[in-house]
C-alpha cells in the first residue's frame, strides 16, 4: 500500500514539474508554490498546509494533478525528524 502511495505521489510531482517546465502554471499559482515551498524549507508545516487551501479551492483546474502529492509532502515533511 505505501509504495503504491509513493509511486502516486511520484508520478504526481512529475507533472507538477512538467507544468513548470512548460509554463502552464498561472503566476498565482506559482507564487503560492514558493511560499510553501518557503514554509516547508523553514520548518512551518502549518502554515504550508494551509497555503495548500487556496489552491485546492482556487486553482483546481491548474493544480488537480499533483495537489495531492503536495498535500502528501507537507505530511511527510511535519512527521518526519530534521
Amino acid at each position: 500500500m505505501q509504495r503504491r502511495i509513493v509511486d502516486d505521489s511520484a508520478k504526481r510531482m512529475h507533472a507538477l514539474f512538467a507544468q513548470l517546465t512548460t509554463g502552464e502554471l498561472s503566476p498565482a499559482v506559482i507564487d503560492i508554490l514558493q511560499e510553501m515551498c518557503n514554509r516547508l524549507r523553514t520548518g512551518q508545516y502549518d502554515r504550508a498546509h494551509e497555503l495548500h487551501t487556496p489552491l485546492m479551492t482556487n486553482y483546481f483546474a491548474e493544480c488537480g494533478g499533483w495537489i495531492l502529492a503536495a498535500k502528501r509532502l507537507i505530511e511527510v515533511a511535519k512527521v518526519t525528524p530534521q
